[in-house]
């Protein structure tokens, strides 16, 4: 029956996974979630319209793309656009991955404001950068605009950024020691600003430093 699948065989994938692999009259097989068997009663001589088929290999492969974003959102923290990237690479639709990024977001799973939080405290743990690097760091991984400015705005700690901004003047002045003085000054500069620090505590750092030689 062309406009018809006939089951022929119903099987577990193996004992620790509980998908099943179904197979039809006409040779195709597909892994199936037991939840899916059972909702449909897919069971050896069943039959279905391939409507209906159809129907069930869509809701299957809704699953399928939750499953994965879960997997990839548990593993560790990621931003929205990066598990939808990763998904996009999947070849899932736009439709099945929209809904699983609603799933996520209803599960606590992914939110960008909470990893922005994250991803500076933990920045600044290992490199003492400049609030324009985290921004452009942040905005790599998919975090919108505004989303950046507040996390910003509440956990980068500007109170500290002379002090930031010295350790790396500290650091790198080792490095150009021995350059005359008029070399120094761009090369400091130019470094600072490399780690994102802002131009105008650039250059008060700067002048600070050099009014103590």
């Amino acid at each position: 029956m062309e406009n018809y699948k006939t089951i022929i065989k119903v099987k577990q994938k193996s004992k620790n996974n509980s998908n099943c692999i179904v197979i039809s009259d006409d040779g195709e097989s597909w892994e199936i979630s037991m939840d899916l068997v059972l909702k449909f009663k897919i069971a050896k001589q069943a039959t279905f319209s391939i409507e209906e088929w159809n129907k069930i290999i869509l809701e299957q492969q809704l699953i399928l793309c939750k499953s994965t974003a879960y997997s990839f959102a548990s593993y560790k923290p990621r931003t929205k656009k990066q598990i939808y990237d990763k998904l996009i690479t999947l070849d899932f639709s736009q439709e099945e991955i929209a809904q699983s990024l609603v799933f996520l977001e209803e599960y606590n799973l992914i939110d960008d404001y909470e990893f922005s939080r994250k991803f500076i405290q933990n920045r600044l743990l290992t490199k003492k950068i400049g609030e324009l690097k985290i921004k452009q760091e942040l905005a790599s991984k998919g975090v919108d605009k505004n989303t950046i400015e507040q996390a910003i705005e509440n956990f980068y700690p500007k109170e500290n950024v002379e002090e930031l901004i010295n350790a790396e003047i500290d650091k790198k002045i080792r490095q150009i020691s021995r350059k005359p003085k008029e070399k120094q000054y761009p090369a400091l500069f130019n470094y600072l600003l490399g780690r994102g620090f802002k131009i105008e505590d650039i250059k008060k750092a700067i002048a600070k430093h050099f009014e103590k030689q």
